[in-house]
């Protein structure tokens, strides 16, 4: 319905009803669903005290009204929209303290306006480059503070969320740093050199032949994340560098369209008071003393499908150098860092999904996460997603990948899965029963798996969902080890 105002949602516990309204989610005076930041046009309403012993599979249907009465008549459910365990209600185990409810007097909590901030504006001027030499130079960055609206309900964690967009994207403000300022969090997101996926870069032709070149990964992340390495400023040519598909040239980065140094000119801008209205005093904290480097251990990286490699790969860097490692590093549909090992002395063209090399040794230096690193990664991944599912070359990308980072049973993280089983949904979901949030004992896991019968975003993007929130808030929980 054009112009409508508010929505009647109701629900039942079968397919015939009978239905009931959902508390705070009908009528104009009590709708308080409200539309969800950089969801345009999305309205998001909570339904809470839900029934998950026994598992109970919930129906809904919706009603749009107009200003001054009028409604449209209620969507038609259907079995077939459904998801079987998707719309039962799993339990959690989380405190609120831990998992907080994010509603005040049944209305969602609102969000500061973030600050967007045109990439230019952030990168000292230098005489080595232009602004028109910089990729993506004319696209926002964001930085938004933490919610301050409501202050006995949300804790400052001093913590900062700086989000890194996936390949061929640039920053928006997301559901994720949404949910991060609702939770105590600053929040930024800085634009790097994503144009073409690791994926794509580290398959290319030798000898005339197609090929996938594991190694390549370290090399072409080295650059993406400071610029640095052989195929960072002192490029040369290396061959290990893989191709761009869009410059059709072995890949090269430099520094300013780096990572780290968008990430840390970006917070000097934030902090020196060249950005009005940023609110420059609290983005101090994120920096060392002297404003040279970044405050590491304050800092959660958290990025989505390229964006979520080079989260992985600055918790191990961090580690590997000897320096403070990062607080977190978050994955979303991450990290997709497996090529395909083909034979081509087999006709049928076989071949070994292979993950990225520097994960097991990298220059003989062993693992790039030891136990305790890898315990600073959590993960989301949507088993709707080819790179869960395809197992065509012996493994998935993420399987080949967990197995050699030690995302793995071993280190506590076996694969979670929260709304997907291997009897009733998807062959490959590992567990026979869906299995709840999970905040409590030593060590829960952090590899977290979701699934739909009706993918939303064709799979790699459904863990990005508003819907997800509570798993977004087990991601970002500061108590959860």
């Amino acid at each position: 319905m054009n112009r409508a105002t508010y929505y009647n949602v109701q629900y039942a516990t079968a397919l015939g009803g009978p239905y009931d309204f959902v508390p705070n989610c009908h009528g104009s005076d009590e709708a308080l669903n409200y539309e969800v930041p950089s969801d345009s046009g999305t309205k998001m309403c909570r339904h809470s005290g839900l029934q998950t012993d026994p598992p109970t599979t919930y129906y809904y249907k919706v009603q749009a009204c107009a200003p001054g009465g009028g409604c449209s008549i209620y969507t038609d459910t259907s079995q077939a929209v459904f998801n079987q365990n998707y719309n039962s209600p799993i339990t959690c185990n989380c405190t609120p303290a831990q998992i907080p409810p994010m509603i005040k007097n049944g209305a969602n909590y609102d969000a500061p306006n973030p600050i967007r901030v045109a990439t230019c504006n952030t990168i000292p001027n230098g005489s080595d480059f232009q602004c028109n030499e910089m990729y993506q130079y004319d696209a926002n960055q964001f930085a938004a503070l933490r919610n301050t609206l409501y202050d006995n309900d949300i804790p400052n964690q001093l913590k900062l969320l700086i989000m890194l967009p996936g390949s061929g994207s640039t920053c928006g403000y997301s559901r994720i740093m949404y949910t991060a300022q609702n939770l105590g969090y600053d929040a930024i997101c800085v634009n790097y050199s994503n144009e073409a996926s690791q994926e794509d870069v580290c398959m290319y032709k030798t000898d005339g032949v197609a090929q996938g070149h594991p190694d390549c990964f370290y090399w072409i992340s080295e650059a993406k994340f400071d610029g640095s390495g052989r195929c960072g400023e002192n490029y040369n040519g290396s061959t290990d560098c893989g191709v761009d598909p869009h410059t059709n040239d072995h890949y090269h980065n430099k520094k300013y369209d780096s990572v780290y140094y968008r990430a840390l000119w970006m917070l000097q801008y934030l902090y020196n008071g060249s950005c009005t209205g940023c609110g420059h005093v609290p983005w101090g904290q994120y920096l060392t003393s002297n404003q040279s480097d970044l405050n590491w251990g304050a800092i959660v990286m958290g990025g989505v499908s390229q964006g979520g490699d080079m989260a992985t790969y600055a918790a191990g860097f961090q580690n590997r150098n000897g320096r403070t490692p990062l607080f977190r590093a978050i994955n979303f549909s991450a990290p997709p860092q497996a090529t395909i090992i083909y034979n081509y002395q087999d006709p049928q063209r076989s071949g070994t999904r292979t993950a990225a090399t520097y994960f097991t040794d990298q220059d003989g230096q062993g693992k790039w996460f030891n136990a305790t690193t890898i315990r600073k990664v959590f993960g989301f991944v949507s088993a709707n997603d080819d790179h869960y599912s395809n197992q065509n070359y012996g493994a998935s990308v993420y399987e080949a990948v967990w197995t050699k980072m030690g995302f793995t049973q071993d280190n506590y993280d076996a694969e979670w899965d929260m709304a997907c089983t291997a009897s009733t949904q998807y062959p490959r979901c590992n567990q026979t029963q869906v299995q709840g949030l999970n905040c409590a004992g030593q060590h829960p896991s952090h590899s977290l798996v979701t699934f739909q019968n009706q993918s939303p975003s064709g799979g790699h993007h459904d863990p990005e969902q508003i819907w997800n929130q509570d798993a977004f808030e087990f991601l970002l929980s500061t108590s959860i080890n």
